[in-house]
Parts: structure tokens; C-alpha cells; sequence
């Protein structure tokens, strides 16, 4: 039977964490990588068949192999065509994963995400994006496999909060210890394989109630650490009442609307004030008991405030991403495309009330429209 640690790796170094696990738990079966393994995203070699998933066809040969019942089959190629561009190569081999631990080809007690992350998915600088909520409904497509695995890291940033852990239990329903970060994480050169290394060693035996935020004492970015256990509950900054922590946003309101109109600009994106306007909006969403709606409000402000502290880079994909648009449209209007590469928030958002008031081409339009507003559907989550 196959065993090991589990690890799914979004970002450019995903292979040198899988490494170091697989060394630290070499004794228990190492670890095995889910990365990008090609150099075309989205195209897929397994067992020695080749799955093009950028298309429907893909989705539904790759389906077919995991030899589900005709609705779980039905379903799979569902996620596969719901899940981002570049990252549905890496979903397929969870949904393979899961098929060998559904089967009993596999043992899957040990599972870790790592990437990039604001607490809703996890992507890399060079890859798509893999949402939490696809991973919640493999629990119901893979029932025994999900329900293996006992103890779950997040090697990624502001994944821990009660919330989150609740999220957790239901992609993975027997857990008995997660390891996330209530705060940024370290990157996999500057503190991640230390930190990959103490909770192995914690998992390794026991039933994970020594999973703790103390293990990461002393390490780099140790201090954002949270978890849960099934012993101890949730351990980590302890959350500010909810009545609280809305008085601090709405007092706080006037400060992110001056970032978002461009009136103050951003000089560092780790430090200041709209970083930890951030950090508050994300203790907010670590509630257990925030409803419903507020959730929706608060996530939107989330990606809104994280796109803000990273403008610069925003600009710059923006301008690469969308050239061929814009100098086409542009070039509708005899004009030299606009420098959004190089452009101040302000300057941004000055453009785009011109092109509006100019009856500007819709197809520019919305696009310079999406970057003042920074909309999800026209700047990628992935850009940040």
C-alpha cells in the first residue's frame, strides 16, 4: 500500500518542500509531490496517459479514469471545469490521490497545502489558483479517502482563525490536528521547511493534541501561528470581541477609503497602516460567529485592501495581461495606449473616469473600469 505525506504545492518551490518532508519522513513512506510536473499548464501525464484538461474533453476523459459511478464521474469533470486556469492539472492529481486511498490503494493520514493565500485558496506565483471549496466537495466525492487524513498543515498565509479550522474539518472529517497561520507565513527559503520539519516530527505519532503553536517558538514568522487539535481546540491569538473588531473597521473605514481613491499611496506593502487595516479585516473573518453576509462584505474588502497593498504589481500584470486589449482599443480611439504599467493609483482611476465620460469602447471600458475597481474578474487573485 502506498503511504507518505501528502503534499500539494502551488508555488515555484513546491518540490523542495515535498523534498525535505519526504527526508524528514523517510521511515513512514516519505512524501509525494502534487506540483506542476510539465511545462504546459493544465496537460497532465498519468500512468503513462496524457490528459489535455484545458478543454471539456479532457475533463471528461480524466473523469471516466477514476471510475466513478456515472453521477461521480458526472461531478468530477464538473470540478474540473469550475477549477482556475493552470491550476486543474494539480486538482487532477488530488482527485487521483484520493481515488488510490478510496480504493485502499493508499494510506492518507498526513496532507499539506502550501502557496499563497489570502484564506480562501492557495495559488503560486506561476500557477493557477486552487480553491478551498472544490477541495470540500472531494470530501463528498471521495468519502473514505478525505476521511483518512488526521492532520492537515497550511503552509500558506492568513489560513488559521476558528474559522478557517472549521472549514478544514469539513474538507478533511477526521482530523484530529491542523497547523495554519493566523498571519503572513514564511516563504519556503526563509522559515517554511523548518516549520514543515517541527509539525512532521509532531504528527509522526500520537493523535496530533501535541500540535501547537509553542512547537514554532523562536522561528521565524513562528508568532503567527494557530491551530487546532482535537484535545486542545483552537490555539492562537485569542479573536477580539465581534462588536470590537467592528468598531475598529468602521473607524477605520475613512483610512482604507483614501488608499482606495489613490489620496494616500502605498510605500510598503509588509508595513503600515493599510497593512494592518488588512490584518484586522482578516481577524474579523476568523470569526466563528460572523454572519453570513458580513462574511461576503468583508471578503470583498479583503481583496480589495490586499490588491491596494500591492498596486505596483497589480499595475505591471495588468498592463502585460491585458496589452493586446488595450492597445487595440486604444487604437479605436487614435490614441497612444495609456502607461497603466507605470500609473499611481490616482492616475489609474483619473483614466478611467475619462474613458467613462469619453463613452470610451466597452470592451476598454471594462477593463480599465475592473482595475479602479479592483475586480476579481479582471485582476487575478493570482497577480498578488
Amino acid at each position: 500500500m502506498l503511504t507518505g505525506i501528502i503534499h500539494i504545492g502551488m508555488g515555484d518551490h513546491a518540490l523542495a518542500e515535498a523534498r525535505a518532508l519526504n527526508v524528514a519522513n523517510r521511515g513512514e513512506g516519505g512524501a509525494f509531490s502534487i506540483r506542476q510536473k510539465g511545462d504546459t499548464q493544465d496537460v497532465l501525464t498519468l500512468d503513462g496517459t496524457r490528459f489535455d484538461l484545458r478543454g471539456e474533453a479532457g475533463w471528461l476523459a480524466f473523469a471516466a479514469s477514476l471510475e466513478l459511478a456515472s453521477e461521480g464521474t458526472a461531478t468530477a469533470a464538473r470540478l474540473l471545469g469550475q477549477a482556475n486556469s493552470g491550476a486543474k492539472d494539480e486538482l487532477a492529481q488530488v482527485m487521483n490521490v484520493y481515488k488510490q486511498a478510496e480504493q485502499g490503494a493508499r494510506d492518507m493520514k498526513r496532507v499539506v497545502l502550501s502557496g499563497h493565500s489570502v484564506g480562501s485558496q492557495i495559488w503560486g506565483d506561476h500557477n493557477g489558483l486552487l480553491h478551498f471549496s472544490l477541495l470540500e466537495e472531494l470530501a463528498t466525492l471521495f468519502p473514505t479517502a478525505a476521511g483518512q487524513v488526521r492532520h492537515l498543515m497550511l503552509s500558506a498565509c492568513y489560513t488559521g482563525g476558528e474559522r478557517g479550522m472549521t472549514r478544514y474539518r469539513r474538507m478533511f472529517p477526521g482530523l484530529q490536528s491542523i497547523w495554519a497561520y493566523a498571519g503572513s507565513s514564511p516563504g519556503t527559503w526563509s522559515g517554511a521547511i523548518p516549520h514543515l520539519e517541527r509539525w512532521e516530527a509532531a504528527t509522526d505519532s500520537g493523535d496530533g493534541s501535541a500540535v501547537a503553536p509553542r512547537l514554532a517558538a523562536g522561528t521565524r514568522k513562528g508568532e503567527f501561528v494557530a491551530t487546532w487539535n482535537h484535545v486542545h481546540g483552537y490555539l492562537g491569538d485569542e479573536p477580539m470581541p465581534l462588536w470590537e473588531l467592528e468598531q475598529h473597521l468602521a473607524a477605520q473605514d475613512g483610512l482604507f477609503q483614501r488608499y482606495l481613491t489613490g489620496e494616500e499611496p502605498v510605500t510598503d506593502s509588509q508595513t503600515g497602516p493599510l497593512r494592518d487595516y488588512y490584518g484586522l479585516v482578516q481577524r474579523a473573518l476568523s470569526q466563528p460567529d460572523l454572519p453570513n453576509g458580513r462574511v461576503t462584505e468583508l471578503e470583498q474588502r479583503r481583496d480589495q485592501t490586499i490588491r491596494l497593498l500591492y498596486w505596483d504589481t497589480i499595475r505591471e500584470r495588468f498592463a502585460d495581461g491585458y496589452s493586446a486589449v488595450l492597445s487595440a482599443g486604444y487604437a479605436k480611439r487614435g490614441e497612444q495606449a495609456f502607461h497603466f504599467a507605470g500609473a499611481t493609483r490616482a492616475a489609474a482611476l483619473a483614466e478611467a473616469r475619462r474613458l467613462e465620460a469619453d463613452g470610451a469602447d466597452q470592451e476598454l471600458l471594462a477593463l480599465v473600469s475592473g482595475l479602479a475597481s479592483l475586480d476579481n474578474d479582471v485582476v487575478l487573485t493570482r497577480w498578488v
